[in-house]
């Protein structure tokens, strides 16, 4: 009888126990799955005074609304030729920053017109909802019908920068209906959001790989429940039958940990014989290819530009 007792103690302290794990690991799982889709969904962008006459550059202030009338603020830069750029910036970054009016400068002189503005939710542009580029192709899209309205510009063409980048990719391929452009320069665009946040939350906590990787529910249902917005959905804009008509030059850099290769070649795959993928090298950080390899980087964008206007051509 009495060891009856002691095992039916035992058993109580080991129920106990478990019951207490059980609750940490709940506890643990759905805490990092909803602070992971609170800082996936915090802008929380610098903003500066800096704008294209720190490098001589004349430019002019510009304001126009997307398809919610959300005000977006921007740059334009008259250019010699009959092109003309539409610059996307990253993810909490705006064109303030000095790498956009430096890029701005750089091929301002080359002879081309810029158009640079701010997302919604970033810099001096008004707030709206956050979608990873999902909503954000009524941004560009508005951007496009401004110079199609307002400037006496041929060839337009897009080139983003990370969620620019697959924020263009996303206007070529589902917004089928909107303003055409003549070309895309995608520079590290990613193919799924839950990824990468996934290998943030490897690299910023003590859980491997394989532990993130089971944040993945938990993850989309609190950005359902709390953002409306399911991150799957820039990876099944990718996934799509939609058929890309608009030629595309993509970058990718081997050693980026933000953004992994394997992202603009997965982008590369989907998008088919319209598109072309380069791959650098040196580089040290996301974002940073056109710092290192300026010259490489130019020269394809060039080429880039000299394929499509001979296709035009002919």
């Amino acid at each position: 009888m009495l060891a009856l007792k002691f095992l039916l103690v035992k058993l109580n302290k080991l129920l106990g126990v478990f019951n207490y794990l059980l609750f940490f690991i709940t506890f643990t799982y759905i805490f990092l799955s909803i602070f992971t889709s609170f800082q996936a969904f915090n802008i929380n962008d610098f903003n500066t005074e800096l704008n294209p006459n720190i490098n001589g550059i004349q430019f002019e202030e510009i304001k126009f609304k997307n398809n919610s009338s959300t005000p977006l603020h921007g740059w334009w830069v008259k250019g010699e030729s009959n092109n003309a750029f539409i610059i996307l910036h990253g993810l909490r970054s705006n064109i303030g920053d000095k790498f956009y009016i430096d890029l701005i400068s750089e091929f301002n002189s080359l002879g081309f017109s810029i158009l640079a503005f701010d997302f919604r939710n970033h810099g001096k542009s008004g707030d709206g909802k956050f979608s990873f580029g999902a909503d954000e192709i009524s941004d560009v899209e508005a951007s496009i019908k401004y110079i199609r309205k307002n400037k006496n510009i041929e060839n337009i063409f897009i080139w983003g920068f990370s969620f620019g980048a697959t924020t263009g990719l996303n206007y070529s391929i589902y917004n089928v209906e909107g303003a055409d452009v003549s070309g895309i320069i995608a520079d590290t665009p990613y193919y799924d959001p839950i990824e990468v946040l996934i290998d943030e939350v490897t690299r910023r906590t003590p859980l491997n790989s394989y532990l993130s990787k089971l944040l993945k529910p938990g993850i989309i249902i609190s950005s359902k429940v709390f953002f409306d917005f399911d991150l799957e959905d820039i990876k099944n804009i990718f996934e799509s039958e939609i058929i890309n008509n608009t030629p595309s030059l993509i970058f990718g850099c081997k050693n980026d940990n933000t953004v992994p290769n394997s992202h603009p070649r997965r982008i590369k795959k989907k998008l088919g014989q319209m598109s072309k993928y380069i791959e650098f090298e040196n580089c040290s950080k996301h974002g940073d290819s056109f710092i290192y390899n300026k010259k490489e980087y130019i020269y394809e964008i060039n080429n880039f530009l000299h394929e499509q206007s001979e296709i035009k051509n002919k």
